[in-house]
């Protein structure tokens, strides 16, 4: 931007692709002010250029190209980018939702409901429902039942804690098992903490590793889950806990399960009983599964680890994960089985075997 008020103003445009270099441009459109000096501009011939000015125009005019250009291949690529995003946005609203844990405001799947069509927390106050009173839980989902923590307590988290873990099953009263999870709450107490839970959904498949009910006996299995039907196999896992119970549904014309896999490193007891002992009782052995058939239909499964090839611990800790013991070190044992002790309190030495000779380096 150059030149006064009384000899006229000029702009020369400069561009990214091509440069008109700075001076008079023979466009009078880009210079203001009087008519007569716009015209005394227009007929000033411009100023030969040098062929060290010209080479270094040229280089800056190929400088600016280059950079106009990545920047124009940078833009197309962010407008790709937002254009594909925008279309499976809107392919995934056409789409209608599939799968997913239904929730119902009333028992026996009636009144208002929703549905949780993703893994990760769910909370019925975002459908408008007051309370969860019963619940469909198709094949492959598994639902914990989540309950706020009160202000005064000491534990830090912040979503919850289980109240019902790992639910494979549709429960048309949920209420009932809630109420004996909680026995000791009233009927406002009880009341107010049905309106607080929440879901916690999540997905499984049918390689998790754990027992399998089947509707088939031993002797027809073929000791693989392919080609089975999704409703021949039901999968039980520990799901990340160090052990579970799941109770099964009992009902009129339901699955009949016949027998029970149970994979390597697992341990599976159906219908345990004090009194009358276990239905069934089943140890995933080293390279292959373990089978047994049911006699009548089971009530509960109760699954953990098998930590046997390790002498179950030796009695100093538990059987946390498959073949992997936690030993009580507090009371001075360690090692793989949980059979080293601590020569005493004070000392930093672990030795893998109770056999020491004096002289003898520790290795």
């Amino acid at each position: 931007l150059g030149g006064t008020s009384s000899d006229g103003l000029c702009l020369s445009v400069r561009s990214e692709v091509r440069h008109a270099g700075w001076g008079v441009s023979q466009n009078s459109f880009v210079c203001g002010g009087p008519p007569s000096a716009v015209r005394r501009q227009d007929r000033q011939p411009r100023a030969e250029s040098t062929p060290a000015q010209d080479s270094q125009e040229q280089e800056t005019q190929s400088s600016a190209s280059s950079q106009y250009s990545q920047r124009e291949a940078h833009h197309k690529s962010r407008r790709q980018q937002r254009e594909e995003a925008a279309r499976k946005r809107s392919e995934r609203q056409a789409k209608p939702q599939e799968g997913g844990v239904d929730f119902f405001e009333s028992a026996g799947f009636a009144g208002r409901s929703g549905r949780c069509g993703s893994e990760g927390r769910c909370k019925p106050s975002a459908f408008g429902i007051d309370a969860i009173r019963s619940l469909r839980i198709p094949r492959g989902w598994r639902v914990d039942v989540m309950t706020p923590l009160g202000s005064n307590s000491v534990l830090l988290h912040d979503e919850g804690y289980p109240v019902l873990r790992t639910l494979l099953f549709d429960m048309p009263n949920l209420t009932d098992r809630l109420r004996t999870a909680r026995p000791w709450l009233q009927d406002e107490d009880f009341l107010a903490f049905e309106r607080n839970l929440s879901l916690g959904v999540f997905r499984y498949d049918a390689s998790a590793q754990g027992a399998q009910l089947r509707v088939d006996s031993c002797g027809a299995d073929t000791n693989t889950l392919a080609g089975s039907k999704e409703d021949d196999v039901l999968v039980l896992s520990l799901f990340g806990e160090s052990n579970q119970q799941f109770d099964l549904p009992q009902h009129e014309g339901g699955v009949r399960w016949r027998s029970l896999q149970v994979d390597e490193g697992f341990h599976a007891t159906v219908d345990p009983s004090k009194r009358d002992g276990p239905l069934a009782e089943a140890i995933g052995l080293s390279g292959r599964r373990a089978c047994v058939d049911l006699a009548r239909a089971p009530k509960t499964v109760h699954l953990q680890p098998d930590c046997s090839a390790l002498n179950n611990c030796s009695g100093h800790g538990f059987c946390r994960k498959p073949k992997t013991c936690t030993c009580r070190i507090n009371d001075g044992w360690t090692g793989e089985r949980c059979d080293v002790q601590f020569p005493d309190g004070s000392s930093s030495i672990i030795c893998e075997s109770v056999v020491a000779f004096v002289g003898s380096p520790l290795s």
